[in-house]
Order: structure tokens, then sequence, then C-alpha cells
């Protein structure tokens, strides 16, 4: 069902990534990455349920 559901939030080919992978790349805390997707400085979407994000590797990709 998640993966459905992903396809339907972006192009099959991208690759989504966490907030913990995202905070990785952009060397940044978890609760910055989030802070940012809440003030929608990063383009994100919610999973079903509301508690977790999910941001496009080509979204962080513009910004590194």
């Amino acid at each position: 069902v998640l993966y459905i559901y992903t396809c339907t939030l972006y192009a099959m080919s991208e690759e989504l990534l966490t907030v913990r992978e995202v905070a990785e790349r952009l060397k940044i805390s978890e609760y910055t990455v989030r802070k940012l997707c809440r003030a929608q400085k990063i383009r994100a979407k919610k999973l079903p349920g509301g508690s977790e994000w999910r941001i496009s590797s080509a979204e962080i990709d513009k910004l590194t």
C-alpha cells in the first residue's frame, strides 16, 4: 500500500527519502528536517496517518 501511495506523490522513478536519510545527507538534525518540511522550505509529503514525512531525492539534490 505504501508503494502505491508514494507513486501518486512523485514520479515512479524518484527515490523517496526518510527524514533520517535527509538529515544525514544535509548534515543537519532530524528535528531541523521536520521543521523545514512543516515550513514548506523542503517539498515533502506526509504518509497516511500523518506522522512520517517522505522527501524526493531530487528535492534534496537541489539544496546541495
